[in-house]
């Protein structure tokens, strides 16, 4: 079995008998030409996937991913050659202007002159030509070298179905092909199954917060609301950055932040997100309390402690000894012994306690006790 490629002088030409993407906007023009393109033209009429992630338009493959929508390219010459000779001479080609891809819909109708076919199917191409003007139904669908793949049997690949309607000419009288489309197999998203996704993180401060977020498509234009006060639109540098601060915030309060979120496909709808967060209380204010107890025996002593906040680490020294770090269960019982001291005897230890929050002060605690006499 071969492919074959329906000879034609030039490049790939495409008309728009009566697309639907036209009035709607369900266009994409911010997509760049993958390396696929490299040494392969990227003609008109071609059906290729547009991946919103690395916006890149690629030819189609067996496994394409779920960022990947199929499109008919249908660049038009006279907005970037004017001068150029015709329509048959024009195509696409990497590091060149970005290409227009229209997103189908069932019942688009559009003409081109690029198509392939089976040789299992057609053994000739006169015989490929004398079925597009014959009475048995015939199908187009998507195909790894982009041409559409024309076929007796309704295709089971992502995108587009289509059908042949009538074999006519194109306007510099070669031999053309009007398809229709009949449905749009999900094996891969169409336009109408893309989901557009908007995360958003917020890291407080005392009196500010910063907003960050990720996407899978670029951003037209984000407006915040902070408690239902006044609308306020980003500026293009905090689009283009992800990023944008919210500051004059109360310490210690809670905030509710509304996020409305407008994608550059007009097609899509738009994200609206609320995120709720608290600001930190202000770090000069702020005061870590550590107040240890010690309940000694003759030859032990007990140590706990209260505090207002998580301690990562507590290191104690008795006497001026050598320093002890206290272990993880200690720490989490809030509670050590020291054991091995003498009867009667007065001894001095020393705590350095270690904050959770590396930016706040650490605690050094001096306590003086006295063990107990043998019972």
């Amino acid at each position: 079995m071969a492919i074959k490629k329906l000879t034609i002088d030039g490049y790939g030409q495409v008309e728009l008998n009566n697309v639907a993407f036209r009035r709607d906007g369900r266009i994409e023009a911010q997509c760049e030409l993958s390396e696929d393109f490299i040494n392969v033209a990227a003609e008109n009429g071609m059906l290729l996937t547009i991946d919103r992630v690395s916006k890149k338009v690629s030819l189609p493959t067996a496994d394409m991913g779920p960022a990947d929508v199929v499109a008919l390219k249908y660049t038009a010459e006279k907005l970037y050659y004017p001068t150029a000779r015709g329509l048959k001479d024009f195509r696409s080609h990497v590091g060149g202007m970005y290409p227009r891809m229209g997103f189908l819909s069932i019942g688009d109708k559009f003409t081109t002159n690029l198509a392939l076919y089976e040789d299992t199917e057609f053994e000739t191409e006169e015989i490929f030509v004398e079925a597009l003007g014959a009475a048995t139904a015939l199908y187009g669908g998507i195909s790894e070298q982009g041409a559409i793949l024309v076929s007796k049997v309704v295709p089971t690949t992502a995108g587009p179905v289509l059908k042949v309607i009538e074999r006519t000419t194109m306007p510099d009288g070669q031999l053309g092909i009007k398809f229709q489309v009949i449905g749009l197999n999900t094996a891969t998203p169409t336009i109408d199954d893309y989901v557009f996704t908007f995360t958003p993180t917020v890291v407080a401060e005392d009196t500010s917060a910063t907003v960050t977020w990720e996407t899978n498509a670029d951003v037209e234009s984000i407006t915040y609301t902070l408690d239902s006060g006044t609308p306020v639109a980003l500026t293009a540098g905090e689009l283009s950055a992800k990023s944008f601060v919210i500051d004059s915030l109360t310490p210690e309060t809670a905030y509710t932040l509304d996020l409305e979120v407008k994608e550059v496909d007009v097609a899509l709808a738009h994200s609206i997100t609320t995120i709720n967060f608290t600001t930190m209380p202000t770090i000069d204010d702020y005061v870590f309390t550590f107040t240890p107890t010690i309940v000694a025996e003759d030859t032990s002593a007990t140590v706990t402690w209260e505090t207002n906040a998580d301690v990562e680490s507590i290191t104690y020294t008795l006497d001026s000894e050598t320093p002890v770090a206290l272990t993880a269960e200690e720490l989490l019982a809030e509670s050590f012994v020291i054991d091995s001291l003498t009867p009667e005897t007065t001894y001095t230890l020393n705590l350095e306690v270690k904050e959770v929050d590396v930016a706040l002060a650490h605690s050094i605690t001096t306590v003086g006790f006295t063990t107990t006499s043998t019972p």
